[in-house]
């Protein structure tokens, strides 16, 4: 039987850390998916990293820069839309 998961809450309570240490206690081939992590830049989140769980090549899911704010924020509400109508 298979279940997933989706943590969220507040910036920097520990979710992304909770998750990874669950994950040390089970086998490599009981879960997949992805973590983000933010990426930061003078202490501010300009975007988001992708890391697979499994041995995939990481990537940038998302960065925000002064010049593609405005679009980047909408995409993202599209995306989470999109991702909630799925659910």
């Amino acid at each position: 039987m298979s279940s997933n998961l989706l943590l969220t809450g507040p910036p920097c309570v520990g979710k992304t850390a909770l998750i990874l240490r669950a994950l040390t206690n089970l086998p490599p081939q009981a879960a997949c998916g992805i973590v983000t992590r933010e990426l930061r830049r003078d202490g501010r989140r300009v975007g988001f990293a992708v890391e697979g769980l499994k041995a995939r090549p990481d990537a940038t899911l998302l960065q925000i820069t002064p010049h593609n704010r405005d679009e980047r924020m909408r995409q993202v509400v599209g995306w989470v839309r999109e991702v909630w109508a799925r659910a």
